[in-house]
This record gives C-alpha cells, sequence and structure tokens, in this order.
C-alpha cells in the first residue's frame, strides 16, 4: 500500500515518472485514425500465448487439439474503415476531392462497367492519399474488371490488411497460428486456403461465406469433411465414413434448403441501397434481388428483416403504398428490425429518402424503442462516429431552506439518490421525529425526475415537475 501511495505522490508532483497509458477502447476508427495504436505489438504477444496455452491446456488434459486458420471474406467485403493520413485530415479540400474521386471511379463501374475510366480516377485519388484500405478495394475491384486477376487478388489483401477497425483475420493472426501449430507438432486445418481454392478470383468471397467471417451452409459442409479428414488423417481416429450420408440427404433430414441458405445471403439490400439513391428505377439489380426476397420468404414468411428489404424495393420502383404495408408490418414485428432501420435512417442518407417517400413515420418508429434497444442504438451510433443522441445531464435539485424557526438548514437532493443518500434520508428523518424542535417538519425534498423517454435529436431537456 505504501508504494501504491508514494507512487501516485510521484504521478502528481513529478509527472515524467508516471506511465503512459493510451486509451484506446474508445476508437472505432471513425475519424479516420486506425482503432489501435503502439499496445498492437502487445496483442500480438498476448494473442500467441493464448494460442501456444491452448495447446498447453490440451495437452495437460490429454485432448488432442486441431489448429484451424480463419476464412473470411475479403473479395466482396469491404473494409470497415479507411486509416487517412493527418495531412488529408487537415484539409479539407483535398478530402472533399479524393472523396469526389472515389465517387467517380464507383459510377463508372456500376452504370458503365468501366474499370478503365475508374483506375483513371482512382489513381488520381491515389495521388493525394493513396493509404485509406477503401481506395485499394475499389482498385481491386476495377482490376477485376479489367481482367487483371492477379494485381486484383494483390490489392483484395492489402487493403484487408490496411482496414482501420478490421473485422477480419489479419495476415499476422494466421501466420501466429500456423506457427504455433507447427511447434507444437499439431494437426493443422489451413481453412484459409480451403476457402481461397473455393473462390471465383482465388481469394474467398461468398462462395463459401454469407457475410464477412460466417461461412454459409455450404461453408459448414466443407469445414466438417475437412476437419473429418485431419481426424482420421493426423489423429487416426477409425471413422466409418461409409455410414455417411449424401449432402442432399443430410440437408434433406435436417430441414435444409440450399436455394433458401444462398437466397437469404444474397438478399444484401442495407449495404447496396447506400449506392442507390435513385427511386422509381428499375433495373437488373433490383429485378433479381426482388425475386430473392419473395423466394426466402415463400420458405419463411416470418423472416422480417428480408420483408422489410423488400419493402424498401417496392418503394425505390415507385410502388411506395405496398412498400409501405411491408415496412410497417415489418417494424411492428421485430425489434431488431426496428432499430436496425432506426439506425439506418439516422445514418444513410438513401434509406432517409426511401422511408420519407415511403410515408414512414420514423420519429414515432425512435418513440416506440426499448431502453434495451435504445443501448443497442447508441452503441451502433457511437461505432459510426454519429452519436448524437446522448442522455442530458441532469440539473441538480435547487437549494431549499427550511422554514420551521430552527435557524434553517440547506438541503440538497440528489439527481440520483443511492444507497448512502437513502440511508442518509432515512437517518434525517429519524433525527427530526425524534428532535421536539422539528415536530411540524414533515415536509421532503424530491430528487429531480429522471428522463423517462429520449428523442433522438431533440434538445433533451425535461419539463419540470413539483418537487412538493
Amino acid at each position: 500500500m505504501r508504494e501504491l501511495r508514494l507512487k501516485r505522490v510521484l504521478n502528481q508532483w513529478i509527472p515524467s515518472s508516471a506511465t503512459l497509458r493510451v486509451v484506446v477502447h474508445a476508437r472505432d476508427g471513425s475519424d479516420g485514425r486506425p482503432c489501435w495504436g503502439p499496445e498492437l505489438d502487445l496483442l500480438k504477444q498476448r494473442f500467441r500465448e493464448a494460442t501456444d496455452g491452448a495447446a498447453t491446456d490440451a495437452k495437460n488434459a490429454g485432448v488432442p487439439i486441431v489448429f484451424c486458420t480463419l476464412p473470411r471474406n475479403i473479395h466482396t467485403n469491404p473494409p470497415a474503415h479507411s486509416v487517412l493520413s493527418e495531412a488529408l485530415r487537415s484539409n479539407p479540400i483535398e478530402m472533399e476531392r479524393w472523396r469526389s474521386f472515389i465517387g467517380f471511379a464507383k459510377d463508372a463501374m456500376t452504370q458503365r462497367k468501366d474499370g478503365a475510366a475508374a483506375l483513371e480516377f482512382l489513381h488520381r485519388a491515389a495521388k493525394i492519399d493513396d493509404a485509406p484500405a477503401e481506395l485499394h478495394f475499389e482498385i481491386a475491384r476495377a482490376l477485376e474488371m479489367t481482367g487483371d486477376a492477379d494485381a486484383a487478388r494483390a490489392e483484395y489483401r492489402r487493403a484487408l490488411e490496411l482496414d482501420g477497425c478490421p473485422m477480419r483475420a489479419l495476415a499476422w493472426v494466421e501466420s501466429t497460428v500456423r506457427e504455433v501449430a507447427a511447434a507444437r507438432g499439431a494437426p493443422l486445418l489451413d481453412l484459409e486456403k480451403v476457402f481461397d481454392a473455393a473462390g471465383s478470383l482465388g481469394i474467398a468471397g461468398e462462395e463459401l461465406i454469407c457475410d464477412n467471417v460466417h461461412p454459409n451452409l455450404r461453408g459448414h459442409e466443407v469445414i466438417a469433411d475437412e476437419l473429418l479428414g485431419v481426424f482420421e488423417r493426423d489423429l487416426h481416429l477409425p471413422l466409418e465414413r461409409r455410414r455417411d450420408v449424401s449432402l442432399e440427404d443430410g440437408r434433406r433430414r435436417l430441414g435444409l434448403d440450399i436455394s433458401r441458405e444462398d437466397g437469404r445471403a444474397q438478399v444484401r439490400v442495407p449495404q447496396q441501397l447506400s449506392t442507390r439513391p435513385e427511386a422509381n428505377k428499375v433495373d437488373d439489380w433490383w429485378t433479381k434481388t426482388v425475386e430473392q426476397c419473395k423466394t426466402v420468404l415463400q420458405y419463411n414468411p416470418s423472416d422480417f428483416e428480408v420483408s422489410a428489404a423488400l419493402g424498401c424495393l417496392r418503394t425505390l420502383g415507385g410502388d411506395a403504398k405496398t412498400g409501405k404495408e411491408l415496412l410497417e408490418k415489418a417494424l411492428a414485428s421485430d425489434g431488431y428490425v426496428q432499430t436496425s432501420y432506426v439506425y439506418y435512417y439516422k445514418t444513410q442518407a438513401p434509406y432517409r429518402r426511401l422511408l420519407e417517400l415511403a410515408g414512414i413515420d420514423m420519429a414515432a418508429e425512435e418513440r416506440k424503442l426499448t431502453s434495451g434497444q435504445r443501448m443497442q442504438l447508441e452503441h451502433r451510433l457511437t461505432r459510426a462516429g454519429r452519436c448524437r443522441w446522448i442522455q442530458p445531464r441532469p440539473r441538480r435539485a435547487p437549494r431549499r431552506r427550511t422554514t420551521d424557526g430552527g435557524g434553517g438548514r440547506i438541503r440538497r437532493a440528489p439527481a440520483h439518490p443511492g444507497p448512502r443518500d437513502r440511508h442518509r434520508r432515512m437517518c434525517g428523518k429519524r433525527r427530526r421525529r425524534g428532535n421536539p424542535a422539528h415536530a411540524g417538519d414533515d415536509r421532503r425534498v424530491a430528487p429531480e425526475p429522471a428522463v423517462d423517454s429520449l428523442v433522438f435529436g431533440s434538445s433533451g431537456r425535461s419539463s419540470p415537475r413539483s418537487t412538493r
């Protein structure tokens, strides 16, 4: 204890003796900076120690262990955040030029299918700042469109490594797993290579992964088959593989349908609508996505995420009445959909225009959110860097003076009374009841009422109530 107190005193009077602490848990990459800094080396060390410790625990328990690398979708899933240079962050004009070049490149690829023109715009953006992961992801798309598969694969991998807030395993994670498995002499199932081999470009994509990291039905089947092979080949487990059923028979017994699963995985309307602000536009993408939504709802009518997506598509196609009916039913039936669409309304302009075009009162939907949904919404807005939904600081209760002639005591009611405050109030009541001088003083000071409901974008003020 003396050492701890001495350390605090020294830190107070000698600032140079204090240990530098970098707060990293509050960084989400929304400000153009990476989510981690100098602590990355420590993170790599801890990950290696944890991976090696798992092998030690398994060996001590006499349990065989198999190491697996982590497959991830780097072909169709864009980076979460881009890290911008300090010069670009501090120069709004250059920032606008950089973003305009990226926008021109996206338009060239989505509207004209012209990868060469997109590369010209992207090279101009790279001259301003070539560090952001988004830039290299778009370069990879343009190269793939021009037919340069090798260069496209390299740019896709570079975009993954430059992700400012990675939600997928980076190269150092995969190499750590391989190195620990080799040092321990444990079997290794390299799922990264297996999933890359199944990709159309030689890298993992939507063929076996439904989002950024989670395998789809086919992906799970591949993992199961590969694991059984490792058990037989490396662990020498006697498995009766002749009793295995075919994939089609297994899906039938489990009640799974590959077309339904594929359609559910391909309905990515929330991501694709962000690049399609035009209303009353029916194209091949719109027709294909509507058919996918119908297929999914045919098997599962209670999939309200897809139902809401279909409502957005109907509104985008010009049928606002049907779109409103589908959206209202989905918002009223599924709390997650309700929270998500309030989030989309606050953060994505295309969604805001679509929901307003459909006539959905999002302010009313927001007022219907429960306390748990509000916490989820606030967390998602914070991660997006757009959290203006902050609970106002409670106002302190005004000072009130008694008029019992006993000299007048000043009492302040806490805004959020805790156990200690309640204990003090009870003790004060007992003292007043036992003191003849305070026999007529039975008034209480009520605490300031807590804010019961908050509406995003409101002033955050609550109407005063009587404190009698």
